[in-house]
């Protein structure tokens, strides 16, 4: 006479399934969560290096608008005093994916000990530019439809970040964040000469402060002595 399983030998089958499915399901979900955010940072860091060589060799403010779901790469129109979206060149709107979120926190400019200038903020310069009224006059019929346009991209916040023209750069920390695991992160940080560094890299902190003091170093012996204004210019590129 065969004997069958008990209710609980079921059970005990039935709960082991469900924890190797749970297993199967949960691992890729994280493993996907660390790849998309390499593929995003990646990208970001693209953009952000476009945006400043575009600014640096056409002439033209460029600037950064970000989300917590994404970014949008944008350009300031002279003529119409307003911040368009900026496309072509390898340079595109891109929206984060599902699970993944971005902060960001700008940060001031560093000031030296001896600076008695109070550095300019450069958010301040780009909102002038665009709350300054064009110079007066009627608009034509052909010209009403892009007014139209131009009044709503102007009613559209300002861009966090701003790359001009002369190489500045608003500095800022960057943190692309899984939302379901808070741990899960990977930081960048734009400096306010528009390279790209990361932050939790002792190596490249301790780097980067010894070329900032070399900067320091050279600007104190420029004022004394102008001939070596030229290696200043040439250590900091």
């Amino acid at each position: 006479m065969q004997r069958g399983f008990t209710l609980l030998e079921i059970l005990v089958v039935i709960g082991l399934m469900a924890m190797l499915s749970l297993a199967v399901l949960v691992v890729p979900v994280w493993t996907d969560d660390g790849r998309q955010l390499d593929t995003s940072i990646a990208k970001l860091t693209d953009q952000l290096v476009l945006l400043n060589e575009q600014s640096l060799f056409s002439g033209r403010l460029m600037a950064m608008r970000f989300t917590e779901r994404g970014w949008t790469p944008v350009e300031y129109d002279v003529g119409a005093r307003v911040f368009r979206p900026a496309e072509g060149n390898g340079l595109s709107a891109e929206s984060l994916p599902e699970g993944i979120e971005l902060l960001w926190e700008v940060e001031e400019l560093e000031r030296d000990e001896d600076d008695r200038v109070t550095p300019v903020n450069l958010g301040d310069v780009a909102k002038r530019l665009v709350d300054d009224s064009k110079f007066s006059g009627g608009i034509g019929l052909l010209d009403k439809e892009q007014s139209e346009k131009d009044e709503q991209a102007r009613s559209e916040p300002l861009p966090q970040v701003f790359f001009f023209p002369s190489g500045e750069t608003t500095p800022v920390l960057l943190t692309l964040r899984a939302i379901n695991e808070p741990d899960l992160e990977i930081r960048r940080r734009l400096t306010a000469l528009g390279q790209i560094r990361d932050p939790d890299d002792a190596e490249a902190i301790r780097e980067e402060e010894e070329r900032s003091q070399t900067i320091r170093e050279m600007r104190t012996r420029t004022s004394e002595d102008p001939g070596s204004l030229f290696n200043l210019k040439r250590d900091e590129q």
